[in-house]
């Protein structure tokens, strides 16, 4: 009876027991995309006129080491867009990255624009989206306070969520542009858009 139970043992201990199946990997999504702007902005393409300003800065309400700041008053225009980065733009994806207001003294610049999703910053810190002629209101931006901002693209469906964070603000349809990848900023140098903000951690991913 001791042999046996020896044997036993001996067996358990090199592995010799019956295979209790699979053992399931969770693969990690997919990373497209990601920018902490900690070198600055290697390949970015900034435009702009009048002045405007879009550099990586230092900030006191920074909890990162750096973001990404525009500033541009009345009749300036300045942008800046993403380096080229291979993706498919037409399968589901995810976008997600941290804003922060300054002041409210803000009106219609893209806060995020790729080939299928459009964000402007409405009147004071009223996150909107476009769609077509129509704008619609999904949440407000609490000032000197980062938000983190998520879209989940659904191409195949013809829309898209908008998150805070975890929070669901709204659904919206898909706006197509020629954007090569995406842009950030005032494109418009007339004195109805205007205003202060600060991008950082930009992720794109297959999914969360």
């Amino acid at each position: 009876m001791r042999s046996a139970f020896l044997i036993c043992f001996v067996l358990m201990s090199a592995g010799c027991v019956k295979d209790s199946g699979p053992v399931a990997v969770e693969i990690p999504p997919k990373v497209f995309f990601s920018e902490d702007f900690s070198g600055g902005l290697r390949n970015w393409i900034v435009d702009g006129t009048g002045g405007g300003g879009m550099d990586v800065v230092d900030h006191p309400n920074l909890d990162v080491v750096k973001g990404l700041e525009m500033r541009s008053q009345m009749m300036r225009s300045v942008t800046a867009q993403a380096p080229y980065f291979p993706m498919d733009w037409e399968g589901d994806y995810v976008i997600s990255f941290q804003f922060l207001l300054q002041h409210r003294q803000n009106f219609g610049y893209t806060v995020y624009r790729d080939r299928n999703a459009d964000l402007e910053l409405g009147e004071g810190t009223a996150l909107v989206c476009l769609e077509g002629d129509k704008k619609t209101l999904l949440g407000r931006f609490d000032n000197n306070a980062w938000t983190k901002v998520v879209l989940k693209v659904h191409p195949g469906q013809g829309d898209y969520d908008v998150l805070f964070g975890k929070e669901l603000k709204g659904s919206c349809d898909l706006q197509k542009s020629p954007t090569p990848t995406f842009l950030l900023g005032d494109p418009d140098p007339s004195d109805t858009v205007y205003g202060d903000g600060i991008w950082d951690d930009f992720k794109i991913q297959d999914r969360l």
